[in-house]
This record gives structure tokens, C-alpha cells and sequence, in this order.
């Protein structure tokens, strides 16, 4: 027979596990930036011909921007 402290802990063990099993799963839940090419906060001495941005997910809507040399976004 189970003694009453050991399925105290048990079920204990079980709700902390389930609560932070959910908090992860909420936590992942947000797209991440992934990488890019060129990379992120480097300089190029020329201007690419194409810029590649990867995220961890699926984006429905996003806005991206591109400073020139001179501050001014292009």
C-alpha cells in the first residue's frame, strides 16, 4: 500500500511537471528570429541583390527595414 506522503509527492511532482510542461509550450509559442543573409548588424561594402530573413515559424504580417550608409532607410 502507498503511504500517504509518497502520493502526496507524487502528485505533486505530477502538477509542477504538467505546470511547466504548459509554460514551455506558451513560451515556444512566438516566432524567433532564425538568421539572415546578409547578418544581422553587419556592414557590406556593396548593396545585395537580395536580402534573406529566416524565422523559427510562419509570419503572418511583419515590417522590415533597410538603413543605407547615410541613416536613411531605404
Amino acid at each position: 500500500m502507498i503511504s500517504g506522503r509518497l502520493r502526496f509527492t507524487a502528485a505533486v511532482t505530477l502538477a509542477l511537471s504538467c505546470l511547466f510542461g504548459i509554460g514551455v509550450g506558451l513560451a515556444s509559442a512566438h516566432a524567433q528570429y532564425g538568421g539572415s543573409t546578409p547578418a544581422a548588424n553587419s556592414t557590406v561594402s556593396a548593396a545585395p541583390t537580395t536580402v534573406q530573413i529566416n524565422y523559427t515559424q510562419e509570419l503572418s504580417a511583419i515590417q522590415i527595414s533597410v538603413t543605407g550608409p547615410d541613416g536613411a532607410e531605404a
